[in-house]
C-alpha cells in the first residue's frame, strides 16, 4: 500500500518546464515591466535628441575657414526657401581635426536679386543682420585658434511674391586676411 502512496505522490508531483516557466505570472510580469523600462528609456532619448537638435540645428552647409585666405561661394534657391522656410549654414574654423592656426576674421555677402524679403540670423540672436535687402556685407567676426569654434546663421523668407526656379540668393563668405594681401 504504501508503494502506491508514493506512486500517487510522484504522479502529482509535475516536473517544472520552461514553457510553465514562460506562462507564469511573475516572468510575464518582469519580461512586461522589462519592456515598459525601455520605452521610458527610448522616450528620454529621444526627448535629448530634439532638445539637442533645436540648440544645435543641422547644417545645410558647412563652410570650413581653415586656411590663410578662403573665399566661398554658394546659393540658395529662392523658390526652394520659400518652400522650406529655413536655411542653415556653419562657419567653422576646423575641418575634420584640423583647426585654424590663426585667428580668423571673416565677413558674410549677401545679395538677394528677388523681391523677397529675407531674414539672417546669427545663432539664436533674433537681430535681422539684413541692413539692405538687395546686398548687405556682415562682419562675421573672429573664430580663435584656440579650440574648434562654429558660428551658425538661420537664413529665413519672410515674404516673397512670384519666384521661379532661376531666382537664387547669393551668399559669399570669405576670410579677411585675403584683401589684407
Amino acid at each position: 500500500m504504501e508503494d502506491k502512496k508514493k506512486k500517487k505522490k510522484k504522479k502529482k508531483k509535475k516536473s517544472f518546464s520552461f514553457h510553465d516557466f514562460i506562462r507564469s505570472e511573475k516572468t510575464l510580469l518582469g519580461i512586461f515591466c522589462s519592456l515598459l523600462l525601455v520605452v521610458v528609456i527610448l522616450f528620454v532619448l529621444v526627448f535629448q535628441k530634439e532638445k539637442e537638435l533645436e540648440e544645435h540645428p543641422i547644417a545645410n552647409m558647412v563652410i570650413p575657414i581653415y586656411k590663410d585666405s578662403s573665399d566661398y561661394h554658394f546659393s540658395i534657391s529662392a523658390k526652394a526657401l520659400s518652400e522650406k522656410k529655413q536655411y542653415v549654414f556653419k562657419i567653422t574654423n576646423y575641418k575634420d581635426k584640423d583647426v585654424n592656426s590663426e585667428d580668423v576674421h571673416y565677413r558674410i555677402t549677401v545679395e538677394n536679386d528677388t523681391n523677397s524679403l529675407i531674414r539672417l540670423v546669427k545663432d539664436d540672436t533674433e537681430d535681422n543682420l539684413m541692413t539692405d535687402e538687395r546686398r548687405t556685407v556682415i562682419d562675421g567676426g573672429v573664430l580663435t585658434k584656440s579650440s574648434e569654434e562654429e558660428d551658425v546663421y538661420q537664413v529665413t523668407m519672410i515674404s516673397h511674391g512670384e519666384l521661379d526656379d532661376n531666382q537664387f540668393i547669393r551668399v559669399e563668405v570669405s576670410n579677411e586676411n585675403e584683401e589684407q594681401s
